[in-house]
């Protein structure tokens, strides 16, 4: 009997850890989906109603308002936030005893502002139960983004598979822990990012019939669910499949038929960017546009000159929620220490392709804030969040990692280092949220069991939840560094099997 199981894991060993691995990752995003209150994650008070309006008109859910911009829905989903939103330091005890009654609202998406995909699908989760409802969207979302990586990796195989794998690792402290498992649209933006560049690189060059089937879905799929919740998603689908058709040119030019899937992607996304307004619209009262070329030139400067700051707030230094809980030191140097540090590593074995399609996104990663910035008048940390470019940080993490895989750098010491500040950065950051909504900022406490002033009448202790998400994500990072360590070290981890293999196409892909 003992025998047979070992032959059975022998043989199934890698499968096993990717699936351990995807749901590893699943219970600690389930944890960060306990870890804030009903209100928590940005503009939810916009969010919550266009999703109960997600099906059009229903008794007790949504219902017709005084006019066409406005709508009824419960009263709970529109103030929830307002008590503790950009005040850290009060608790979020006032969402214990929401009201039951119905109220009007002109902040949903009636007029169209955001595409209607993302809010349809969740809007099948909405019941008369406020809290429940949000829960269940928050872990639906989590099963959503884990099962599209999981069955990436596996559709991918072993070397491309763990380069995925291990780039959502590196990027999702503490932004994609908090989003991913939230009730805001840009929770699947940051699934896309993840899934399609690598979707249809695969699928460019792959040579088995059921992966390519397998990939192509897959490419379609994380596509619409992306430009269906976000319009710059859309856009940043187009880039994806660009930088992937780059990377890959020979084996795409010589399978030139299976061109097709780029070009469904990008009329998937350019259709679904069209049939919203938030991709042309102005950002309202806030916008005061350049009036002559000085000006222009001189918002210019001054933001590429704070350009960075963005980027590291994608990496923990903006704070999380409306971006009122800040993250300590620990969390975003971590995070910022391990990005910048694989990116600049991988440019010590940069090939041509892959060069231009870093150079693209970055190139995105620039422009794309900047252009909005200047033509609003705005400075960076005005109006263009962190969180809109984090999908591009992680298109470009992926980019570095597949170049670093091309010939292993490093040692088994730097990959020990990554596994532990990841996870010491997620369970600082899930406990800091945490404390903000039990405690509120400026009561630090350990034991968030003391004396909470908020939680869920049911379900997992405050601490319970803390040491789940961090033994979990603790598992996720150590084996999905184990899964790569084979192809960025020579030795790989102390307890890898066998030696990095000799370079090969990935090189090129």
């Amino acid at each position: 009997m003992i025998s047979r199981a070992r032959e059975f894991f022998r043989r199934f060993r890698r499968p096993l850890l990717v699936a351990t691995a995807a749901l590893s990752l699943l219970g600690s995003l389930s944890m960060w989906a306990l870890a804030s209150p009903v209100g928590a994650s940005p503009d939810e008070d916009f969010h919550l109603p266009s999703i109960w309006c997600g099906h059009g008109v229903q008794q007790g859910l949504c219902e017709p308002g005084s006019s066409e911009e406005m709508v009824t829905v419960p009263r709970a989903i529109v103030v929830a936030s307002a008590c503790y939103a950009f005040h850290p330091e009060q608790n979020a005890s006032c969402t214990l005893n929401l009201p039951t009654d119905l109220t009007e609202t002109a902040r949903s998406n009636a007029d169209g502002a955001y595409p209607p995909v993302y809010y349809w699908v969740t809007s099948w989760l909405v019941t008369d139960n406020v809290e429940a409802s949000v829960i269940r969207i928050r872990i639906f979302n989590a099963v959503v983004f884990s099962m599209l990586i999981g069955a990436t990796v596996i559709a991918l195989g072993r070397r491309r598979g763990s380069l995925v794998m291990w780039s959502a690792a590196l990027t999702l402290v503490p932004l994609g822990m908090f989003l991913v498992p939230s009730v805001n649209p840009s929770s699947w933006a940051i699934a896309s990012a993840t899934v399609v560049f690598s979707s249809t690189v695969g699928f460019l060059t792959e040579r088995v019939r059921w992966r390519l089937i397998a990939l192509s879905a897959l490419g379609v799929v994380s596509a619409l669910i992306g430009a269906g919740a976000r319009s710059d998603s859309a856009i940043y689908s187009v880039l994806a499949v660009a930088g992937a058709v780059i990377v890959t040119w020979p084996a795409a030019r010589a399978h030139w038929r299976r061109l097709w899937l780029p070009l469904v992607i990008g009329a998937e996304s350019l259709a679904l960017f069209l049939s919203a307004s938030q991709g042309t619209a102005d950002l309202a009262s806030t916008s005061h546009p350049p009036e002559n070329l000085g000006q222009a030139v001189q918002l210019t400067v001054a933001n590429l000159a704070a350009m960075p700051s963005l980027w590291a707030g994608a990496l923990g230094l903006t704070g999380l929620g409306w971006l009122d809980t800040a993250m300590p030191g620990i969390v975003w140097v971590s995070i910022c220490f391990i990005v910048f540090g694989v990116l600049f590593v991988s440019l010590t074995n940069l090939t041509r392709r892959t060069g231009w399609s870093m150079g693209l996104v970055f190139a995105a990663l620039v422009a794309i804030p900047l252009y909005v910035l200047v033509r609003n008048g705005n400075l960076v940390g005005a109006n263009v969040q962190p969180r809109y470019i984090y999908p591009l940080i992680i298109m470009l993490v992926t980019l570095a990692v597949v170049s670093l895989a091309a010939k292993a750098r490093l040692t088994a010491l730097p990959l020990w280092i990554v596994v532990g500040l990841l996870t010491v950065a997620n369970s600082v950051a899930i406990h800091v949220n945490m404390q903000r909504y039990i405690v509120g900022i400026g009561h630090p406490t350990f034991n968030l069991d003391a004396s909470p002033a908020w939680w869920w009448t049911s379900g997992p202790t405050p601490l319970t939840v803390w040491a789940i998400s961090t033994i979990l994500f603790g598992v996720f990072a150590t084996l999905s560094t184990w899964l790569v360590a084979e192809f960025v070290s020579a030795r790989g981890l102390s307890f890898a099997v066998g030696t990095s293999p000799k370079p090969a196409d990935i090189s090129e892909i």
